[in-house]
């Protein structure tokens, strides 16, 4: 029987994955709406490697996207516009505009095509297209989505970004220390060996580190490797450990919730515009959030939202997003344009994650140049103390 690999919204909120064995696509589909499942992607499993990232699908939406909603404004039908995608497109863009084409072509529509194509394609995204699909407002679905992925993609520059120079400044300390230890320190050594004065201590600790460098230091890649290896093994369960840390250490809990209430409210500002129902939005945009820890502590918004609590009191509960956004869903509900509201709040947020990492920037560069300093000039200081000894010897 064929096995289909799906992804799903549980009833209590939770992003599900698995595989259900089903005669054909539809089967599976009434398997899971069987079992009160929202299906956002579903796919034939043809083995390990069938399934892939939501990574990889963020890095391959705007590509097709962007090029497809031009095409679609400009008066073209679906087909017509992947077909033009297919001819003229990049590389990035022919396979995929090629695999939706052929699924819409059989008469799927351009949201079941995604579905199929999930390795491509986000649920998020998937979402947003069923929506207007559903709507008749395609354009205007696809128009929300690439607006939702550029400011996303802004998002992610700036991170990048603020992280290049303490990045570089890490690197060519660590490359300065190395070159000392390998290359200058046994010069000194070489002097110090011919002279029976005692040594400072930092001195012969210096001369240690740098023969431990230079005869053992295959042993170091190997350690490395293997930690590499090891870290790789236990990739996941070190990638929650992470983000478990930055909600929790003062520092980076207010920079990364911020991060991730701007991208929640995006999203589910996106979803609710284009007509999905408030829970199902809901479920949807606490699955786009990256922090797994934030997350978490959101699963049980969606079934307080259907025991009768307001947004807001749902969010609230869960005590993962900033009083503020609190305050801005309340203040969007009772008002009646929750939409609009969260759009306010992600844009407010935008500038404020901005200059909290710029900030943090600016407070890591002189801490970082203080420290690569102090290990430097330890090092020269150690060579410098000895060579000072000898001279007052020889006087």
């Amino acid at each position: 029987m064929p096995r289909f690999r799906y992804k799903a919204i549980a009833p209590d909120g939770r992003t599900v994955e698995d595989v259900i064995e089903a005669d054909d696509r539809e089967g599976a589909l009434a398997r899971l709406r069987a079992d009160q499942r929202l299906p956002v992607a579903l796919d034939e499993d043809h083995g390990p490697t069938a399934g892939r990232t939501n990574t990889a699908a963020a890095t391959k939406e705007p590509t097709v996207i962007g090029p497809l909603l031009v095409l679609i404004e400009a008066g073209l039908g679906v087909d017509q516009a992947l077909n033009v995608l297919v001819r003229a497109g990049d590389a990035r863009t022919v396979p995929v505009a090629r695999a939706l084409l052929e699924r819409v072509r059989s008469g799927q529509s351009l949201s079941q095509a995604m579905a199929a194509s999930s390795f491509a394609f986000s649920p998020f995204a998937i979402a947003i297209v069923r929506a207007g699909e559903a709507g008749g407002a395609l354009g205007v679905a696809l128009r929300q989505l690439m607006g939702y992925l550029d400011r996303a993609e802004r998002l992610r520059r700036a991170i990048r970004t603020a992280l290049i120079y303490p990045t570089v400044l890490v690197s060519a300390a660590v490359l300065s220390l190395l070159l000392l230890l390998i290359y200058v320190v046994p010069q000194f050594e070489s002097l110090f060996r011919e002279s029976a004065a005692p040594l400072p201590a930092v001195t012969r600790a210096v001369i240690a580190i740098s023969a431990g460098v230079r005869e053992q230091g295959w042993l170091l890649v190997v350690l490395i490797l293997l930690g590499v290896i090891a870290a790789k093994q236990r990739r996941e369960g070190l990638r929650r450990w992470w983000q478990g840390r930055l909600v929790a250490w003062p520092v980076s809990a207010a920079i990364v919730r911020r991060l991730e209430a701007e991208r929640f409210a995006r999203s589910l500002a996106a979803l609710l515009r284009a007509g999905i129902a408030v829970q199902d939005a809901l479920a949807m945009a606490i699955g786009t959030i990256g922090n797994d820890a934030v997350a978490e502590a959101l699963h049980g918004a969606p079934a307080r939202l259907r025991r009768g609590e307001t947004l807001a009191q749902a969010l609230a509960a869960s005590n993962a997003l900033p009083a503020l956004a609190i305050e801005f869903v309340r203040i969007g509900e009772a008002a009646g344009n929750l939409a609009p509201s969260l759009e306010r709040l992600a844009d407010t947020y935008a500038v404020e994650t901005e200059d909290a990492l710029r900030r943090l920037v600016l407070l890591v560069e002189p801490v970082l140049i203080i420290a690569v300093g102090l290990v430097v000039g330890i090092v020269v200081l150690s060579l410098l103390s000895a060579l000072v000894g000898f001279n007052a010897l020889a006087v």
